[in-house]
């Protein structure tokens, strides 16, 4: 049985960073509010890969790194 969702979340709060993104499968997904979490759809593939972005709080958009899981 394959995973149909993948949760990300980030333990930083609104007191270092603004926004965040997560790109996935061509689409960009943003959350403003804190606490920044994610529910991703899966759609029956055996890995994940994503790439997080934050805005910190001086407006500088910084990559925080690349999320790679396998089945």
């Amino acid at each position: 049985n394959l995973v149909s969702n993948a949760y990300v979340y980030l333990t930083a709060d609104d007191t270092v960073y603004s926004r965040v993104t997560i790109e996935y499968e061509g689409k960009t997904y943003e959350d403003s509010v804190y606490p920044y979490e994610f529910t991703l759809p899966l759609n029956g593939v055996d890995s994940f890969n994503a790439t997080v972005k934050a805005v910190n709080k001086s407006g500088v958009t910084v990559c925080l790194g690349d999320i790679k899981m396998n089945k």
